[in-house]
């Protein structure tokens, strides 16, 4: 089954503007992501990625990366996980348990 998320990169403060466009290209070549976009708000980077292996590996190797200081993983779930999911599951699943 293959799975998709988002993942929200904080950038490392002290990366200068032509580092920051030389890491967020490097990633989309580097890893398994479907787009790479810069946001502004509280963090510095969304990234989608659809796979049929694990959410977390790729996370992990996103978080290896010298430039990123934080990550934080959004699952989502296909409209017949959420019929079948329970609201306690559901709830469990966002705030990051399994």
């Amino acid at each position: 089954m293959v799975s998709r998320a988002y993942f929200m990169i904080d950038a490392d403060k002290d990366l200068g503007h032509e580092e920051f466009i030389d890491a967020i290209s490097g990633l989309e070549k580097e890893i398994d992501v479907d787009f790479v976009d810069p946001v502004v708000g509280e963090h510095d980077v969304v990234v989608m990625v659809e796979t049929g292996g694990s959410i977390e590996e790729l996370a992990e190797k996103i978080e290896l990366l010298p430039w990123v200081s934080g990550l934080k993983i959004l699952k989502t779930l296909s409209a017949a996980e959420r019929q079948r999911i329970s609201r306690e599951e559901l709830v469990n699943l966002i705030m990051g348990g399994e």
